[in-house]
């Protein structure tokens, strides 16, 4: 019989040295022992550690493996339900508090037990297959377990809510390796088990993930389908925010800008400013930076900009507000991989700007430098070397030839140079951005 061990024996090392034990004795068909020895670890951690700790689910599986070698398939049964039950809790413990690595371990190990105690027929199999796709940094692998996952779900569930999130995982992975039809066809897919829920934020949630799909595969009329299909939605919500409204209005806006729609998509404008005027007031700072993004659809259709509303801001508070809300709108959407709708806001922040002036000539800069950065980002490597060089030619000119923030522009200006194929280029603007660095030690 085991005493309890001193604290420092309490460790995880310790556990592992008992279960080795076990397992010995397992091999040496001591089976008696075997489970004496697993029951009496069981119970001290249990007391230690707390009956949801993982140590306790490899205990509890090994001693399932003695049931089963022993032919006590109810002992079998029931004590491998609860080790999987803890692996999947503590996994999930630990992907929802961020470690993804852990938890990508623990949900690997849910699943061998998974595997070999059940035929995954079960709606718990399809969500450990859908939770490691997750985690697991192989997007690749990632792709193979969301299949695994929804073939799983359709097999056996009913429950189109729990379907419709692993259809949108999958999906989600397709998109991020470039097989945009793929993904378009699971989300369709999604959406038409959303609509048989008939619950309109499944739906819209389906709608939002749809319109930068269709937009990398440049079908801008079906994804103004989706918008102006999205906006009715919203719109019968009474007690829809006010910013959900206003993306989509925006969203199906840009895309009629960007087809050469510009009245379509100046009168669309119009209507949200309305919106907003009515909820905001017409002095607020955000009413003026609309007016700015509808003067620039002006100016492409060669009309007089609308006069904006005056605010109480002054000049250059106001330019680094409306700059610092730009920038947190595009990094938002950057992160959804939204990249479109992200340059598209800082297109319009940057247009706005070009006219500034002293001090928020840096502000302007910047701007403009991070518009580059997401079209990199975006591998459009000819936008990204444009709007660099319009960058570097502003900062020259606002702060001279020796500025250190050139050293930054134009390193990234040589490095979509060098990823271009003109190493002879890259090398020489290196260079000169090593030669200003020189000039500001420390």
């Amino acid at each position: 019989m085991l005493t309890d061990p001193p604290h420092h024996r309490s460790s995880l090392l310790y556990w592992q040295a008992m279960l080795i034990l076990a397992d010995y004795y397992r091999s040496k068909y001591e089976m008696k022992r075997a489970a004496e020895l697993l029951s009496c670890v069981l119970m001290q951690q249990e007391r230690q550690l707390g009956f949801d700790h993982y140590q306790c689910a490899e205990t509890l599986w090994l001693s399932a493996c003695v049931a089963r070698d022993l032919q006590k398939n109810e002992d079998f049964r029931q004590l491998s339900a609860r080790a999987l039950g803890i692996f999947h809790r503590c996994a999930e413990q630990c992907r929802l508090g961020g470690d993804r690595r852990e938890a990508e371990r623990l949900y690997r190990r849910a699943l061998a037990l998974g595997r070999d105690i059940l035929p995954l027929s079960d709606k718990l199999g399809s969500v450990l297959l859908n939770n490691l796709g997750l985690c697991c940094q192989s997007d690749q692998e990632a792709l193979l377990l969301h299949l695994e996952a929804v073939a799983l779900a359709d097999e056996y569930s009913p429950d189109y809510s729990h379907l419709g999130v692993l259809l949108k995982n999958l999906a989600a992975v397709h998109f991020k390796l470039g097989s945009f039809e793929q993904a378009e066809a699971e989300l369709l897919r999604a959406l038409s088990l959303a609509e048989k829920e008939q619950q309109d934020n499944s739906v819209l949630d389906c709608l939002t993930r749809i319109v930068p799909v269709l937009e990398r595969q440049r079908k801008f009329a079906p994804a103004e389908d989706v918008c102006k299909r999205a906006l009715g939605l919203v719109e019968r919500q009474t007690r829809s925010a006010y910013g959900e409204l206003s993306s989509w209005t925006n969203q199906l806006a840009r895309l009629r800008f960007e087809q050469g729609r510009f009245v379509e998509a100046e009168l669309t404008l119009s209507r949200v400013l309305r919106y907003f005027e009515d909820l905001l007031g017409s002095d607020h700072k955000e009413i003026v930076a609309m007016h700015d993004q509808l003067a620039r659809i002006r100016r492409v259709q060669g009309k007089t900009a609308l006069p904006a509303p005056a605010v109480s801001l002054q000049p250059s508070e106001f330019v680094q507000s409306y700059a610092a809300g730009a920038l947190a709108s595009a990094n938002d959407l950057r992160a959804h991989c939204r990249y479109g709708e992200a340059i598209a806001v800082l297109q319009i922040a940057v247009s706005s700007l070009q006219t500034c002036q002293g001090e928020d000539c840096f502000t302007f800069v910047d701007l403009s430098y991070n518009l580059a950065l997401l079209h990199l980002e975006s591998n459009n490597f000819e936008q990204a070397e444009l709007t660099l060089r319009q960058t570097i030619n502003e900062a020259v000119q606002a702060f001279g030839q020796e500025c250190p923030l050139l050293v930054r522009y134009i390193r990234v200006y040589g490095r979509v140079l060098r990823m271009t194929g003109r190493l002879a280029e890259s090398q020489y603007f290196w260079s000169c951005a090593e030669a200003i660095d020189q000039l500001w030690p420390g």
